[in-house]
């Protein structure tokens, strides 16, 4: 079984996630993601080229993609389209436990142009709906988040032919889905509150380490500071402040797992002028002192290598 993993990741500036999922021989990777570890018990925004499948294990979370949000529960899922910027959060402080599975389509599709491809996969692909929940209340949900059950046991236990069966799991995912929510519609471009929250977050990544106002955020994406709170709003749920202070403690948290500088550093690096505000923020958003979380990241399971 894969152990629960903390979900640490590396993005580019547009929050493309960097690590590989799969290998050239296989372009699928699997985690087993309990949020409560991860800092500011979330799984943060980002992105990626490939599909990615979601079943909840146990308790429940905050599911955000495309703009949209949903309170997933044990035993629903979700399925997160390509290049689709997501998170999840916990709710409540209570457990979130996701088994997920970060696949290429070319994993279902075989050769281009095959009739995978045109005629199950493209529709998928091509939804304007840049995810698709699933709940454990209706039936044909029901059965896909069973195939992605399926598919992430396979792919724990590695017994002979666990590719054949994960490959099959997604398969019988990807059939329910075509069958029951797949239209027939061109491809849409991203929206406007999508580009323009990307250029406001990149404008936050840059500048974290140093004080930075609404102004500033706002002016990244060419808008007023009422049209940058709607949209925040809007698109994350939460105010550019709340963001600004979630990623301040995210790369704080990788200076205290990966260097040995004081946490008086640490704090001054990520742009709190106090180091007692710096303390009292990161235990109010990880329920741990930094000193603490020092010791529990150094100790905690494999990294997981991908949302």
């Amino acid at each position: 079984m894969i152990p629960g993993q903390i979900c640490d990741l590396r993005l580019a500036e547009d929050f493309r996630q960097l690590d590989p999922n799969g290998t050239l021989l296989f372009p699928c990777s699997c985690y087993n993601v309990d949020v409560r570890l991860n800092v500011a018990q979330e799984v943060p925004w980002h992105w990626h080229e490939e599909i990615e499948v979601i079943a909840i294990a146990q308790g429940r979370g905050l599911v955000q993609a495309g703009g949209e949000s949903w309170l997933l529960e044990t035993g629903d899922g979700i399925f997160v389209n390509t290049n689709t910027l997501h998170s999840v959060h916990l709710v409540d402080g209570g457990l979130c436990q996701l088994h997920s599975l970060v696949f290429s389509a070319d994993l279902l599709a075989g050769v281009p142009g095959s009739v995978f491809e045109q005629r199950y996969l493209r529709p998928m692909l091509r939804s304007p709906s840049r995810a698709l929940p699933l709940r454990r209340d209706v039936p044909w949900q029901r059965d896909a988040v069973s195939a992605i059950e399926g598919a992430y046991q396979a792919f724990a236990a590695e017994s002979f032919g666990w590719e054949l069966l994960v490959r099959a799991e997604l398969g019988r995912l990807w059939s329910l889905a075509a069958e029951h929510a797949a239209p027939s519609v061109p491809v849409v471009e991203e929206s406007g509150d999508t580009r323009r929250l990307k250029e406001m977050l990149h404008c936050i990544h840059e500048h974290y380490d140093r004080p930075i106002t609404l102004e500033e955020v706002a002016a990244a994406a060419n808008v007023g500071k009422r049209e940058c709170l709607r949209c925040f709003q809007r698109t994350i749920g939460v105010t550019p402040i709340q963001y600004l202070l979630r990623f301040r403690i995210r790369q704080a948290s990788r200076l205290l797992a990966e260097t040995d500088l004081p946490i008086t550093e640490v704090a001054l690096r990520c742009g709190f002028e106090s180091p007692s505000y710096f303390a009292l923020t990161f235990r109010r958003l990880t329920g741990r002192t930094p000193r603490e979380h020092r010791r529990c990241f150094s100790d905690a399971p494999a990294v997981k290598q991908q949302a």
